[in-house]
């Protein structure tokens, strides 16, 4: 009985790693799952999100699940592992149905996260339109608009719990925000 156990646990973690999208230089990854509600499933034209997890103390950890939104990836993995920077630049759709007049539709919200690419700390999320721009130095972010986003004022506001984002300052961001 523990053989069957212990080869089972091995070939439910051997095909979770195999579907698994690397990111270098990170314990960060991007793993498919499937979206149980058929109806959004259908009106969102896929049947798996693209989501962020975390290895973490050897448990796989969905990253943004503390959010408690339904959400996915939109960036390719080739985009993602060619950023050489330790701050990755994602662009995330939030969605689900709404209610209106007619009925039932889908909608999404398209926003852009920066994530520590060592600890998995969520510095920051915005509109999509943040996603664009380029690195002005380690920590420092311009946008095309000419808005600049220096990172490590923002951890440094997270960890002194005077961001403005409560989603960031709750326990399990902020304890990756704390390893740094």
């Amino acid at each position: 009985m523990k053989k069957l156990i212990l080869c089972v646990a091995l070939l439910t973690g051997f095909s979770v790693v195999v579907g698994a999208e690397t990111i270098p230089d990170s314990s960060i990854f991007i793993e498919k799952t499937k979206i149980a509600n058929k109806q959004i499933s259908k009106l969102a034209h896929r049947k798996f999100n693209r989501q962020i997890f975390i290895k973490d103390s050897g448990k796989s950890k969905n990253l943004l699940d503390f959010l408690n939104e339904a959400y996915n990836v939109e960036d390719s993995i080739e985009d993602i592992a060619n950023q050489k920077n330790k701050i990755l630049n994602l662009q995330v759709a939030s969605y689900g149905i709404a209610e209106t007049p007619i009925g039932k539709t889908y909608h999404d919200v398209a926003s852009c996260m920066f994530i520590d690419r060592k600890t998995g700390c969520i510095l920051y999320r915005a509109s999509d339109i943040l996603c664009v721009g380029q690195w002005d130095g380690i920590e420092s972010w311009k946008t095309d608009e000419g808005e600049m986003v220096d990172f490590s004022a923002i951890r440094k506001s997270i960890l002194d719990r005077t961001n403005a984002d409560t989603d960031l300052l709750k326990r399990e961001n902020y304890s990756r925000c704390e390893k740094q």
